[in-house]
C-alpha cells in the first residue's frame, strides 16, 4: 500500500505536510481531503476562465480571447479563440484602443465579437488618434 502511495505521490505529499510542532505527517484521509480541495479549486478556476472573454493582441493582430489576460506561475490563463486581420498597431494608434494590449473585457463571446467589429469600423474609418 505504501509503495502505491509513493508511485502516485501521495506518500511523498503526506511526508512533506506536517501538522506543526508534533512533526507528525498527515494521515491518508487528510491528504485525500487536501487533494480533493485542490482539484475542486482547479475545476472551479477552469469553469470561471471558460466564461471570461476579452479582446487583445495576438501575433500583432486584434484577437478574441477566452480567459483573463494574465499568467500565473508561467501558466497562461487565456487562449486565442479568433485572430483577426486587423493590425493591432493600427488599432492602438487610436486613443480608444491605446490599451488594447492589456485586454478589453467583454460580456461573453458575442460581446467580444462586437468589440472587434467596432475596432474594425474605427480603424477603417481612420478615427483620429487622441491627444
Amino acid at each position: 500500500h505504501d509503495e502505491v502511495d509513493r508511485l502516485v505521490g501521495i506518500g511523498a505529499l503526506r511526508e512533506g505536510l506536517r501538522r506543526g510542532e508534533g512533526e507528525e505527517p498527515l494521515d491518508e484521509g487528510e491528504v485525500g481531503l487536501l487533494v480533493a480541495v485542490f482539484a475542486v479549486g482547479l475545476v472551479g478556476l477552469r469553469v470561471y476562465l471558460d466564461t471570461q472573454w476579452y479582446v487583445g493582441v495576438s501575433e500583432g493582430h486584434v484577437a478574441v480571447f477566452r480567459g483573463v489576460p494574465a499568467e500565473v506561475g508561467g501558466f497562461s490563463l487565456h487562449s486565442v479563440v479568433t485572430e483577426t486581420e486587423i493590425s493591432a498597431s493600427d488599432a492602438e494608434s487610436l486613443a480608444l484602443y491605446r490599451d488594447l494590449g492589456d485586454g478589453i473585457t467583454a460580456e461573453g463571446r458575442d460581446g467580444a465579437e462586437a468589440i472587434v467589429a467596432q475596432i474594425r469600423e474605427d480603424v477603417a474609418g481612420g478615427l483620429t488618434s487622441g491627444p
